[in-house]
């Protein structure tokens, strides 16, 4: 089908991630991995939704202009997507690099924008988020799903704000401060509140 593979990125326990040329497109590849040890037919099926619910939420974004990779194939026979390879750098590695009002600004409205869509990304971490000519695209929406639910949109901001927290301490405040600002200004109120009573609730299960 015009694709040549070039090299394998990442083998991980959900997908083998893979870098390569479809039809002279520098594209990445993603291939959902079977997982022995689960029923082979429990196994395919989830490996079958996951990945169409994925080619779905990426091909809808597109349509809405979101800076996330675009789909260029999806092979159903073995639950594998052809992507657009975003030429830039991961959030996690390079934090020294960017000015940050800027990026988590913009950051705080392309998340706002996701959850307006009611598409919740389910693994907002710094891993997924490529910095390129200093704007943001999000990565792997392999956990993401569709949900109109406030506390599943709170939720996805908050596991930003704690990959933040633990693993780039020196630049948390100022960057989600930052994202928040713009967040705020696209998102409703009850998300922003929804925040603060689950972490209210965490506070006070951690001391029962």
């Amino acid at each position: 089908m015009g694709l040549i593979l070039d090299e394998i990125l990442n083998k991980g326990a959900e997908a083998t991630i893979s870098k390569g040329i479809f039809f002279d497109f520098p594209v990445i590849i993603k291939t959902r991995n079977e997982k022995k040890y689960r029923n082979s037919k429990i196994d395919l099926r989830l490996r079958k939704e996951r990945s169409i619910q994925e080619a779905r939420i990426l091909l809808y974004l597109s349509e809405q202009d979101f800076n996330t990779p675009k789909v260029y194939d999806f092979d159903k026979s073995n639950f594998t997507l052809i992507m657009e390879f975003i030429d830039g750098k991961t959030l996690k590695h390079c934090f020294e690099d960017i000015k940050s009002e800027a990026i988590f600004k913009e950051l705080g409205i392309q998340i706002a924008k996701l959850h307006n869509l009611n598409i919740i990304h389910g693994d907002l971490s710094t891993s997924n988020i490529i910095i390129k000519s200093n704007k943001t695209y999000l990565i792997d929406f392999g956990l993401s799903y569709f949900s109109t639910n406030i506390e599943d949109k709170a939720t996805d901001i908050l596991v930003l704000k704690h990959i933040l927290q633990s693993s780039h301490p020196k630049y948390f405040e100022n960057a989600f401060n930052y994202f928040m600002i713009s967040y705020n200004k696209y998102a409703a109120d009850n998300i922003i509140n929804r925040m603060s009573l689950i972490e209210n609730r965490v506070r006070y299960k951690s001391h029962i």
